[in-house]
């Protein structure tokens, strides 16, 4: 995530497609809209449910008069988000998880991926000592991802708002314990 010159400060103006996400917009909605198009009005079969109309006249004024000040650091987290216990892809996703590792679809489907109750392309996941099961790309040494420019289109939009679940968590244990410096761990074998 990209941020304003004031620490943790987003420049909401920078990506128009971030900001429509944190105001609870899906991103995909966006996804192949220029710029341009987004600041007029969407046309009436697109608003149909979905409020576009007031959002695509709002979002500019929105865009450019304010910064969204983020309440994470990502460099400081141990990967909560990696952990989460089904972490879902979609068709994009696998072709480019295909191409960073030079691999055809259906390889890169069977090897990276498993169906997963309703989700036809869940992340496979790993050992970890830390949260039991995580994202099988994710490097439990450095605690970072190790696919990063070829992550997912699910991790590329976490959070989505200004705090993720680790922050969360953090905030919910330091207010529980009763202490603002308290670290919790997780033990989750």
């Amino acid at each position: 995530m990209r941020h304003c010159h004031a620490e943790g400060q987003v420049p909401a103006r920078a990506n128009i497609r971030q900001t429509a996400a944190w105001i609870g917009v899906p991103a995909r909605i966006f996804r192949h809209t220029p710029v341009a198009k987004i600041r007029r009005p969407a046309p009436d079969f697109l608003a149909w449910g979905l409020g576009l109309r007031a959002i695509a006249v709002g979002l500019h004024e929105t865009v450019r008069s304010e910064c969204i000040v983020a309440a994470y650091d990502c460099s400081k987290c141990p990967g909560y988000c990696c952990s989460y216990p089904v972490i879902p892809l979609n068709s994009r996703d696998v072709k480019r998880l295909a191409r960073h590792f030079g691999l055809d679809f259906e390889t890169a489907r069977k090897k990276f991926t498993k169906v997963d109750g309703d989700e036809p392309y869940a992340m496979r996941r790993k050992a970890d000592e830390h949260f039991g099961r995580i994202c099988r790309f994710f490097d439990t040494d450095k605690r970072r991802c190790t696919i990063y420019e070829a992550r997912p289109e699910i991790c590329r939009s976490y959070p989505g708002g200004k705090s993720c679940g680790y922050y969360d968590f953090l905030v919910s244990e330091r207010d529980s314990q009763d202490d603002p410096e308290h670290v919790a761990s997780t033990w989750n074998k």
